[in-house]
């Protein structure tokens, strides 16, 4: 988790912790992405973890998620490639073929989510 100034949220930021009011209200909930609406709010709110100085808020390292997606990411590469050698196994050692089949593998590695 990284503690993250209420000024410095972004929209598709995930909430590591509940955010609970002086009252004891819950806010918003750990998990919760944070959208332009939330966003305000949490900025416009007084609760417990923001009683010195501004706001502030939990959210989930973008470190943990980015592994996530790198994982997801090569998984997907991984199939791509082995779909267009299998699209492209009966056209081997054309030339042009095998120009466009290299081509098309640059895009997919190139490709980032």
């Amino acid at each position: 988790m990284e503690k993250v100034l209420a000024s410095k949220l972004k929209i598709g930021d995930i909430l590591g912790r509940d955010i609970i009011s002086d009252k004891g209200m819950l806010i918003l909930k750990k998990g919760t992405v944070l959208n332009a609406k939330f966003i305000d709010k949490i900025k416009n709110s007084k609760f417990v973890s923001g009683k010195i100085g501004e706001n502030f808020v939990f959210i989930e390292k973008k470190q943990e998620n980015n592994e996530k997606d790198i994982t997801k990411n090569e998984e997907y590469i991984k199939r791509e490639i082995a779909l267009l050698e299998k699209r492209f196994k009966k056209v081997k050692g054309d030339t042009l073929m095998d120009e466009i089949k290299e081509i098309i593998k640059d895009v997919i590695l190139k490709q980032t989510f």
